[in-house]
Protein backbone atom coordinates (compact mmCIF):
# COMPACT_ATOMS: atom_id res chain seq x y z
CA UNK A 1 0.00 0.00 0.00
CA UNK A 2 1.20 3.41 -1.20
CA UNK A 3 2.12 5.86 1.95
CA UNK A 4 0.26 9.03 2.74
CA UNK A 5 1.22 11.54 0.74
CA UNK A 6 0.48 14.21 3.96
CA UNK A 7 2.86 11.75 6.10
CA UNK A 8 5.20 11.20 3.26
CA UNK A 9 5.41 15.06 3.05
CA UNK A 10 5.50 15.53 7.42
CA UNK A 11 8.53 12.89 7.09
CA UNK A 12 10.50 14.46 4.54
CA UNK A 13 9.92 17.94 6.44
CA UNK A 14 11.15 16.33 9.68
CA UNK A 15 14.19 14.74 7.51
CA UNK A 16 15.90 18.37 7.33
CA UNK A 17 15.69 19.53 10.97
CA UNK A 18 19.01 19.12 12.41
CA UNK A 19 18.26 19.89 16.08
CA UNK A 20 21.68 20.98 18.32
CA UNK A 21 22.13 18.13 20.61
CA UNK A 22 23.98 21.05 22.37
CA UNK A 23 20.93 22.76 23.27
CA UNK A 24 18.41 20.01 23.41
CA UNK A 25 20.03 17.19 25.18
CA UNK A 26 18.74 18.34 28.65
CA UNK A 27 15.08 18.04 26.90
CA UNK A 28 15.43 14.56 25.60
CA UNK A 29 16.40 13.68 29.45
CA UNK A 30 12.88 14.98 30.83
CA UNK A 31 11.09 12.88 27.81
CA UNK A 32 13.37 10.03 28.97
CA UNK A 33 12.88 9.67 32.66
CA UNK A 34 9.26 10.21 31.82
CA UNK A 35 8.92 7.22 29.23
CA UNK A 36 10.56 5.45 32.12
CA UNK A 37 8.12 6.05 34.79
CA UNK A 38 5.47 4.40 32.55
CA UNK A 39 7.11 0.77 32.38
CA UNK A 40 6.10 -2.12 34.30
CA UNK A 41 7.83 -4.13 36.65
CA UNK A 42 8.98 -7.84 35.42
CA UNK A 43 7.70 -9.65 37.90
CA UNK A 44 10.33 -12.34 36.99
CA UNK A 45 13.14 -10.96 37.60
CA UNK A 46 14.92 -9.30 40.99
CA UNK A 47 16.20 -6.12 40.31
CA UNK A 48 19.04 -4.57 42.84
CA UNK A 49 20.93 -1.23 42.04
CA UNK A 50 24.47 -0.95 43.51
CA UNK A 51 27.73 0.84 42.86
CA UNK A 52 31.19 0.47 41.32
CA UNK A 53 33.46 2.29 42.74
CA UNK A 54 36.10 4.92 40.64
CA UNK A 55 39.34 6.27 40.92
CA UNK A 56 38.50 9.42 41.57
CA UNK A 57 36.20 8.41 44.33
CA UNK A 58 32.81 8.65 42.02
CA UNK A 59 30.77 5.43 42.47
CA UNK A 60 28.73 4.47 39.08
CA UNK A 61 25.52 3.43 40.05
CA UNK A 62 24.72 -0.04 38.44
CA UNK A 63 21.40 -1.81 38.09
CA UNK A 64 21.54 -5.74 38.54
CA UNK A 65 18.72 -7.82 36.79
CA UNK A 66 18.46 -11.74 37.72
CA UNK A 67 16.17 -13.66 36.12
CA UNK A 68 13.83 -15.64 39.10
CA UNK A 69 12.11 -18.09 36.61
CA UNK A 70 13.15 -21.10 33.99
CA UNK A 71 11.36 -22.02 31.46
CA UNK A 72 13.38 -25.10 30.61
CA UNK A 73 16.21 -26.29 29.30
CA UNK A 74 18.43 -24.28 27.02
CA UNK A 75 17.77 -25.26 23.39
CA UNK A 76 21.49 -25.74 22.28
CA UNK A 77 22.20 -28.18 25.06
CA UNK A 78 18.93 -30.13 25.06
CA UNK A 79 19.82 -30.86 21.63
CA UNK A 80 23.14 -32.42 22.05
CA UNK A 81 21.67 -34.47 24.37
CA UNK A 82 19.39 -35.16 21.90
CA UNK A 83 21.67 -36.05 19.39
CA UNK A 84 24.02 -38.52 22.24
CA UNK A 85 21.43 -40.46 23.09
CA UNK A 86 20.01 -40.58 19.69
CA UNK A 87 16.51 -39.26 19.74
CA UNK A 88 15.40 -38.05 16.47
CA UNK A 89 16.05 -33.93 16.71
CA UNK A 90 11.85 -33.20 15.67
CA UNK A 91 11.07 -34.99 18.83
CA UNK A 92 13.66 -33.69 21.29
CA UNK A 93 12.11 -30.23 19.83
CA UNK A 94 8.57 -31.12 20.40
CA UNK A 95 9.13 -32.07 24.04
CA UNK A 96 11.30 -28.77 24.23
CA UNK A 97 8.89 -26.65 23.16
CA UNK A 98 6.16 -26.66 26.42
CA UNK A 99 9.39 -25.29 28.77
CA UNK A 100 10.68 -22.71 26.54
CA UNK A 101 7.96 -21.01 25.22
CA UNK A 102 5.71 -19.10 28.00
CA UNK A 103 2.07 -18.97 26.00
CA UNK A 104 1.63 -22.81 26.69
CA UNK A 105 2.83 -23.29 29.84
CA UNK A 106 -0.13 -23.50 32.51
CA UNK A 107 -0.64 -21.08 34.65
CA UNK A 108 1.73 -20.54 37.36
CA UNK A 109 2.60 -18.92 41.00
CA UNK A 110 5.65 -16.60 40.73
CA UNK A 111 6.97 -15.85 44.25
CA UNK A 112 9.46 -13.02 43.96
CA UNK A 113 11.57 -11.14 46.71
CA UNK A 114 12.50 -7.50 45.89
CA UNK A 115 15.37 -5.59 46.91
CA UNK A 116 13.71 -4.31 49.97
CA UNK A 117 13.43 -7.72 51.06
CA UNK A 118 9.83 -7.81 51.05
CA UNK A 119 8.07 -10.93 49.59
CA UNK A 120 5.09 -10.54 46.94
CA UNK A 121 3.72 -12.97 44.55
CA UNK A 122 1.25 -13.25 41.47
CA UNK A 123 -0.88 -16.81 41.94
CA UNK A 124 -2.66 -18.06 39.10
CA UNK A 125 -5.51 -21.36 39.23
CA UNK A 126 -2.74 -24.16 38.92
CA UNK A 127 -0.43 -25.11 42.10
CA UNK A 128 2.63 -25.42 39.48
CA UNK A 129 5.52 -23.14 40.12
CA UNK A 130 8.20 -22.58 38.45
CA UNK A 131 11.67 -22.77 40.22
CA UNK A 132 14.17 -19.94 40.41
CA UNK A 133 17.00 -20.08 38.43
CA UNK A 134 21.08 -19.73 38.71
CA UNK A 135 21.95 -17.86 35.86
CA UNK A 136 24.52 -19.40 32.95
CA UNK A 137 26.49 -16.04 33.28
CA UNK A 138 26.32 -12.41 33.13
CA UNK A 139 25.73 -9.28 30.25
CA UNK A 140 27.19 -6.38 30.91
CA UNK A 141 24.84 -3.67 29.01
CA UNK A 142 25.86 -0.09 28.07
CA UNK A 143 23.11 2.07 27.31
CA UNK A 144 22.82 3.89 24.14
CA UNK A 145 22.96 8.14 23.99
CA UNK A 146 25.75 9.45 22.09
CA UNK A 147 26.97 9.71 25.61
CA UNK A 148 24.80 12.78 26.16
CA UNK A 149 21.35 10.82 27.07
CA UNK A 150 20.00 7.67 28.23
CA UNK A 151 20.11 5.93 31.40
CA UNK A 152 19.58 2.40 33.54
CA UNK A 153 15.98 3.93 34.37
CA UNK A 154 15.14 4.07 30.80
CA UNK A 155 16.78 0.76 29.75
CA UNK A 156 15.48 -1.30 33.26
CA UNK A 157 12.41 -2.93 31.53
CA UNK A 158 14.10 -4.13 28.79
CA UNK A 159 17.30 -5.47 30.87
CA UNK A 160 14.69 -7.16 32.53
CA UNK A 161 13.11 -8.69 29.88
CA UNK A 162 16.59 -10.03 28.19
CA UNK A 163 17.89 -11.19 31.74
CA UNK A 164 14.29 -13.39 32.02
CA UNK A 165 14.42 -14.20 28.46
CA UNK A 166 18.36 -15.12 28.04
CA UNK A 167 18.57 -16.88 31.20
CA UNK A 168 21.36 -14.50 32.50
CA UNK A 169 22.49 -12.08 34.96
CA UNK A 170 22.58 -8.50 33.09
CA UNK A 171 23.73 -5.61 34.74
CA UNK A 172 23.57 -1.68 33.56
CA UNK A 173 25.74 0.82 33.62
CA UNK A 174 24.81 4.25 34.65
CA UNK A 175 28.12 5.84 33.59
CA UNK A 176 28.54 9.84 33.68
CA UNK A 177 27.20 11.72 30.79
CA UNK A 178 28.76 14.61 29.09
CA UNK A 179 28.84 17.60 28.87
CA UNK A 180 28.64 17.49 32.88
CA UNK A 181 31.57 15.11 32.25
CA UNK A 182 33.88 15.69 28.78
CA UNK A 183 34.51 12.98 27.10
CA UNK A 184 36.04 10.04 27.56
CA UNK A 185 34.76 10.05 31.10
CA UNK A 186 32.11 8.06 30.00
CA UNK A 187 34.53 5.37 28.12
CA UNK A 188 36.40 5.15 31.46
CA UNK A 189 33.46 4.38 33.18
CA UNK A 190 32.45 2.12 31.41
CA UNK A 191 36.07 0.23 30.93
CA UNK A 192 36.73 0.12 34.90
CA UNK A 193 33.38 -1.14 35.11
CA UNK A 194 34.18 -4.58 32.89
CA UNK A 195 37.57 -4.38 34.72
CA UNK A 196 36.01 -5.02 38.14
CA UNK A 197 33.38 -7.54 36.78
CA UNK A 198 36.10 -9.32 35.16
CA UNK A 199 38.75 -9.34 38.57
CA UNK A 200 35.74 -9.97 40.50
CA UNK A 201 35.45 -7.04 42.21
CA UNK A 202 32.09 -5.47 41.69
CA UNK A 203 30.54 -5.16 44.68
CA UNK A 204 27.28 -7.21 43.89
CA UNK A 205 25.40 -10.22 45.57
CA UNK A 206 26.82 -13.15 43.33
CA UNK A 207 30.35 -12.05 42.60
CA UNK A 208 31.88 -11.04 39.31
CA UNK A 209 31.26 -14.08 36.84
CA UNK A 210 30.88 -13.14 33.15
CA UNK A 211 29.57 -15.45 30.84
Amino acid sequence: MPINEALFAAMKAASYIKPNAGKSYKLQRVAEELIAKQAPDNPKCRVEDAFAPMADGYAVPLRVFTPLVAYGAPLPEALEESSANGTPVASAISAILPAVLPKVLPKILIKESTSSGNADGISGNANTELPSVTPRGTILFFHGGGWTTGGINLYTQACAHMAVRLQRRVISVEYRLAPEYRFPTAVEDCYEVARQLFAGELPISGGGWFC
